[in-house]
Formats: structure tokens, sequence, C-alpha cells
């Protein structure tokens, strides 16, 4: 090749080379690049793999944790399962229990009402109190004493209700006397109790009453038919107390019964104290059906004017009273005066027959002497009467015939 054209060529080869370098260099770059970010890539896929190692970790001890978790609930479930097993336990006996203290409530005998102590309003009733209302359950619960009672009844009962929860204590009333708007008279011994909760829980107030109507008109009567009694009665206590008397002990006494009643009774009549606590002993060991024990025994009563007159006593317990005997006194002063002469009079008359039977044998000997004397001269009379007829009948007169059959009749 001429020099001319290697010298014409020469600048192509070496920009040929110079590329070429370049391309080199170029690729020497991007290998180097590539070679880095290889690099950079390894240690990032480490970091993963560190990364997804701990990941693993962290799930291991997730599970682990999961695995922890589940029994723990497990358990909690079981516990959750007896809780409420427990639970309904409880509440089966609960129910069970509010249905034996209802039961219990329905058949208690006495009045028993509760109510709302703000409202004033009946919240629970028993049968007794349906009874003394003369009104079901459903007809009570829910009203106030306004709506059952006449009105002046009803303000005096929510007074005393109220001044009950005011107070705080139980209330007593001795004797009240209640009357429906039906026109149920009743007369009540009654026990009011305030029930306080504690916190929110409402408060309450329960009403026992005792319905008293029959046992005080019975008690009236007795009273009637004591005061009217032919003999003297006395209500005796156990502390030998008088407690009531009638007229007819005032009268025996010769003192009025405000100076009688509350004194010992063996003051008026000595020696009854041993009587008294043995009818009460002989009371009390007998049920309240059968008290048919009695003590009769004869006292000397002390009157005004200290005389003594002899009275019977007689100690009975009183069946609707286990702390009351009745004592039945009659003056026997005037029996025992009669019964005195009557015994008097008695021996007089025994005397006396003794000596009409002593008089009657005497009278019987000389009957008897008398009679035998005067048979003889009799049937003397009649033997002749008989010869007579037989002799001398068919000569004989007819009057003398009869006249001797006569005789002869009168003394055969």
């Amino acid at each position: 090749m001429p020099v001319a054209d290697s010298v014409l060529i020469l600048p192509y080869v070496i920009l040929f080379w110079i590329f070429s370098l370049l391309a080199l260099i170029t690729s020497l770059g991007f290998l180097f690049t590539k070679h880095q970010n290889l690099k950079l890539e390894i240690k990032k896929n480490a970091g993963l793999e560190e990364a997804l190692e701990e990941k693993r970790h962290s799930f291991a001890r997730l599970e682990d944790e999961f695995a922890n978790r589940s029994a723990v609930a497990d358990k909690s479930e079981r516990a959750l399962i007896n809780i409420l097993s427990d639970v309904k336990l409880k509440s089966s006996l609960l129910n069970e229990q509010q249905r034996f203290l209802e039961a219990v409530i329905h058949h208690i005998p006495d009045v028993i009402l509760v109510k709302d102590a703000i409202s004033k309003k009946i919240t629970l009733v028993n049968r007794a109190a349906e009874r003394f209302l003369g009104l079901s359950e459903h007809e009570i619960v829910g009203k106030t004493s306004m709506e059952l009672l006449s009105s002046k009844v009803a303000k005096d009962v929510m007074a005393h209700d109220q001044e009950v929860l005011d107070s705080g204590e139980p209330g007593f009333i001795e004797l009240e006397e209640l009357q429906s708007k039906q026109g149920y008279r009743r007369l009540l011994k009654t026990i009011k109790v305030p029930i306080q909760n504690s916190g929110d829980d409402e408060d309450f107030l329960l009403r026992i009453s005792e319905d008293v109507t029959e046992k005080i008109e019975s008690e009236e009567r007795f009273k009637t038919v004591v005061e009217s009694a032919p003999n003297g009665f006395a209500i005796v206590d156990r502390h030998g107390r008088v407690t009531l008397i009638n007229k007819k002990i005032e009268l025996l006494l010769g003192r009025d019964r405000i100076s009688i009643i509350g004194e010992e009774f063996e003051s008026f009549f000595p020696d009854t104290l041993d009587s008294i606590l043995e009818a009460f002993e002989n009371g009390d060991s007998g049920s309240l059906q059968d008290r048919s024990f009695e003590t009769r025994t004869s006292f000397f009563a002390l009157t005004a004017d200290n005389s003594k007159s002899l009275v019977e006593i007689n100690f009975t317990p009183i069946s609707f009273s286990s702390n009351q005997l009745l004592a039945s006194v009659a003056d026997i002063s005037e029996r025992k005066a009669a019964e005195a002469k009557l015994a008097s009079f008695a021996i007089k008359l025994e005397t006396q027959n003794n000596e009409l039977e002593i008089a009657n044998r005497d009278l019987d000997d000389f009957a008897y002497i008398a009679s035998h004397d005067l048979k003889e001269p009799v049937r003397g009379i009649a033997n002749y009467s008989n010869f007579i007829l037989e002799d001398f009948g068919p000569n004989l007169p007819a009057d003398a015939t009869r006249m001797l059959e006569t005789i002869i009749l009168l003394t055969g």
C-alpha cells in the first residue's frame, strides 16, 4: 500500500481504536456498575434473608403465642362454661328459694303488705291480704291506700307510714280499725318495718297485721256474759293479779272495781295462790283444744268491813288466752248455813224416826196382845152362834137366823 494511502487510513484506524477503547471503557463501566448493583443486590438479598429469617422467627413466636393464647382461650372458655353452669344452678336455686319464700308468705295467716317508700304503692301482698281487702292480687298491687281504703282511714295509714319511714325504726300499732271502700271493717294489731337498701336501690315498707276482730269481739262477748252472770267472775293473770271482775265480785267484797283490778287476787281471797299456779300448770300441759281442767275449793273472802264470807272458787284456764284464768266465785255462806240447818233438822228427824220406830214396835206388840186377848171371846161368840143355828135353826125366825149368820161372818 502506498504511504500516502496509509497516512489517509491512519486517522480512521486511530478513531477505530479510540471508539473501541471507548466501547471497552463503556463496557467495563457497565460491567462495574452491574457488578456493584449485583453486590448491592446480593447485600440486599442477604438483608432480605435475614429479614425473612427474622420473620420466620417472629412467625414462630406468633405461632407459639397463638398456641398459648388458644390454650388460655380454651381454659377461659371452660372456666366461662363452668361459671355459666354455676350461675344457672345458683339462679335455679334462687328461683326455687324465691318460690318457697312466696309460698311461705302466702301461707302466713297474718296480713302482709310491702309498699314502695316513695310512691307508697303496694308491690307485694299475700293471700291473707287478698281476703282482708276482698280483692285479688292483681287488683291490689300497684295501688295506694287511698285507692283501697276509705279516705279518712287511708290518710291516717299513710301518715303513720311516713312517720315510720322517717324514723327508720319499726312502728307498732296496738289496735287499729280499718275499713275498706267495700265496707269491710276489721280490727288489726300491726307492726311496720322500714326496709332501707344501700346505693340506688329502692326503699320499702313492710306491714304485718294480725286480724284480731274475732278475738276482740269474742272478748267483748265474754265480758258481757261475765258481767251478766249470776255468780262472781274474775280474770287473773299469771302473776295472780286481777285484770277483770264483774258486778257480783264488787257486791261480794263491798269494794268498787277500781280498788280491785290490778291487785293480787290472794289479797281478797287468802290462800288461793297455790290453786292459781296449779290451774296454770295444768292448763299449760294440755292442748288449746282441751282445757277442761278446773279446781274447785272453798275459801274465805275478805270484805271491806273485814268480815269473812265463805266462798267456793273454780279456776278454769281461758281457751283464747294462755296467760289468764277465769275464777268463778260463788258465795256459799247462806248455802252452808242452810246445809247446817238441814243437817240439824236431819239429826232431829232421825231422832224422831227412831222414837217413832220404837213407838210403832210398842204399838205392834200391844196390838198383837190385844188381838190375842180379843180373839177368844169373839171365837166363843162365833162357836155359840153356830151351835144355835145347828140346833135351833129351823125353829128360829128368819131375822134371827140372818143376824146369827152375820155374827158368824164378822167373827170368822
